[in-house]
């Protein structure tokens, strides 16, 4: 359909039930559509014009490109997922398969691995050219609605109808944080395309998670983290050794690397003022706080003052702002 004139393009593809997932190709030559008949059609965007029928066991609840475009990936109620050749419309080596229908199935970024998740609580990341499991079972309390790899496929996310996002290595099968939990409908999530980071939406809200890095930790953090507890225990114990430590601040803030520790390391021993949000985040705690003024409403300049507080540079902003938003309240009353 023409989106400015309204005008129809094409037939209408026509199915005997119904469409439960649609979508297009990165390179716009392919839309795929995955039905209840027991089918999924790739098609050509323009004319409509049915490319490639690709028969399933039962109805289809799940469909994607690779980012690349030559592969398709579906997801059924027959308990399988299957690799497709978007030129050929040809099955690509073995159905990946679980006891109990597909409802999400994903590719990594560069294709080579997918990630199914079940109803039969349970998701796996397997290898995507030989069909072999890479990760036993990542569980759930409840059948998971979906899931997704990190941009660098170190990590997956998986979410479940038990009110959790679970995050696990997409190599191990490892659990690499705490299940979040929530008690309200999960709306979706999604990994940033560029950064470590997981957005969840829940319920009229969002949350930003930052993730934590998938590189094996490096020394240098266990005596981080020995001297942040010496410094909680001073009063009982006296003051710390600081020496080592005043070594590696030194040799953190001068180093060039720009690894996701280091970056870490770094954000630790600035000064609060020239942080950035979040130790992996590249937005300054001074560049969030404008943002906050300039959304103008009463809830972001009442939370830019909450985490201002010790900054009154910052401060005097925010009180212009929260003045100049009182005084037009008052003249719309």
């Amino acid at each position: 359909m023409n989106v400015m004139t309204g005008e129809v393009l094409s037939p209408k593809p026509a199915y005997h039930d119904d469409i439960n997932v649609v979508a297009f190709s990165n390179d716009g030559k392919h839309a795929l559509i995955g039905t209840n008949d027991d089918i999924a059609d790739l098609l050509d965007p323009i004319t409509g014009k049915r490319l490639h029928r690709l028969p399933q066991g039962n109805a289809v609840f799940s469909a994607t490109f690779s980012q690349d475009s030559r592969f398709a990936l579906t997801g059924s109620e027959d308990h399988t997922a299957k690799i497709w050749d978007t030129n050929t419309g040809v099955q690509q080596g073995s159905a990946f398969t679980q006891t109990a229908p597909i409802s999400d199935a994903e590719f990594s970024p560069d294709a080579t691995r997918v990630l199914t998740s079940s109803y039969d609580h349970t998701a796996r990341v397997w290898d995507a050219h030989t069909g072999q499991a890479l990760t036993h079972l990542l569980q759930h309390s409840a059948p998971l609605i979906d899931g997704g790899f990190s941009s660098d496929a170190s990590l997956v996310f998986t979410r479940g109808r038990d009110l959790s996002i679970r995050v696990w290595s997409a190599v191990t099968g490892e659990a690499v944080m705490l299940p979040i939990h929530y008690t309200t409908n999960l709306n979706g999530a999604q990994f940033s395309p560029t950064d470590p980071v997981l957005l969840v939406t829940i319920g009229s809200t969002a949350e930003i998670l930052d993730m934590p890095p998938s590189d094996l930790a490096p020394g240098w953090l266990a005596d981080l983290a020995e001297f942040s507890g010496s410094r909680s225990r001073f009063a009982q114990f006296g003051p710390p050794d600081s020496s080592g430590i005043e070594k590696l601040r030194a040799n953190l803030l001068a180093s060039q690397a720009d690894d996701l520790w280091t970056r870490f390391g770094k954000w630790y021993f600035l000064a609060p003022s020239q942080r950035a949000v979040s130790p992996w985040s590249k937005l300054s705690m001074e560049q969030y706080i404008d943002q906050l003024i300039a959304s103008n409403t009463k809830e972001s300049l009442s939370y830019a003052r909450k985490i201002a507080f010790e900054h009154p540079a910052w401060m005097v902003k925010i009180d212009a702002a929260q003045k100049a938003l009182s005084a037009r309240i008052s003249l719309t009353h």
